[in-house]
């Protein structure tokens, strides 16, 4: 990227630390609802964990049954959208101050892609 045709993209320190220090009562609930969530599938795990292995696998079973076609029509439209981001003039825009260079090249992360790649591939079908 050269630096004539960069864009600098800047945010106010405001943007990052809006509501920060303040809980509204909404807030307080939803961190409760969830941490109970948690805690409620966890001990359901720890207590029945076939019981809960076998609705899980419904679950799954039901949503690609049912949705697997939404699934790959999201992810086609989500990569053609990346390329279409890179390809535009949204594929210049810098992230940093003008006269910093990127930490890494597009061959390394090419490279940190495949590895992470190869990385969840191994854990899924290990």
């Amino acid at each position: 990227m050269s630096g004539s045709h960069a864009q600098r993209v800047g945010l106010p320190l405001a943007a990052f630390t809006a509501g920060c220090g303040s809980r509204s009562r909404r807030s307080v609930l939803q961190l409760v609802f969830s941490a109970g969530l948690i805690l409620a599938i966890v001990l359901w795990g720890i207590v029945a964990p076939a019981h809960l292995g076998a609705v899980f696998d419904g679950a799954l079973a039901m949503i690609t049954r049912n949705f697997g076609w939404a699934y790959l029509w999201l992810v086609l439209g989500l990569v053609v959208m990346a390329v279409v981001l890179a390809c535009s003039r949204y594929g210049n825009l810098k992230l940093g101050a003008e006269d910093e260079e990127p930490e890494f090249s597009i061959g390394a992360w090419f490279s940190m892609l495949f590895a992470a790649g190869m990385g969840i591939g191994l854990v899924f079908w290990g």
